[in-house]
């Protein structure tokens, strides 16, 4: 069997419903290039606190998306520690995927990629686990 080449795998948050029920799906994308940052102004780099509400979270990230789509900045970062603000911050990001399609506009779907890392908190010192979703132009293919 023929199996692709991929470098890394994102994916796409899609909101789903049945009769009274939600969920959300996670659409598995390949990418076929390692991510190579450019040249120009820093994306946004936003922080999902626990008191974040969706709908607040989707606005946020459509900002930052049309920036990076202008070519006012480069991809924005969501940030977050924990399983309940990891949770927020992919239904935002499915909220503002369907908002986007809703619009059917000149904005390009994007991808979420996903990688932990650590940082340095300035506030203590204290050194965390935090996972960074970097919010890419989906692959047109």
């Amino acid at each position: 069997e023929n199996i692709p080449w991929f470098h890394r795998l994102a994916f796409a948050p899609q909101l789903r419903k049945r009769s009274d029920l939600y969920w959300i799906s996670l659409k598995v994308i390949p990418l076929e290039s390692p991510y190579q940052e450019g040249e120009g102004t820093p994306g946004d780099r936003l922080r999902v606190g626990r008191k974040a509400e969706v709908q607040g979270l989707a606005r946020t990230f459509m900002t930052s998306w049309t920036k990076r789509c202008l070519g006012q900045s480069l991809e924005p970062c969501v940030r977050c520690m924990g399983a309940e603000n990891v949770s927020l911050a992919v239904k935002g990001l499915a909220r503002c995927l369907k908002d986007m399609s809703d619009r059917k506009g000149a904005l390009r779907l994007f991808v979420c990629y996903p990688e932990m890392l650590q940082e340095t908190l300035q506030e203590s010192g204290d050194t965390v686990t935090m996972t960074q979703i970097r919010i890419e132009p989906r692959p047109r293919n």
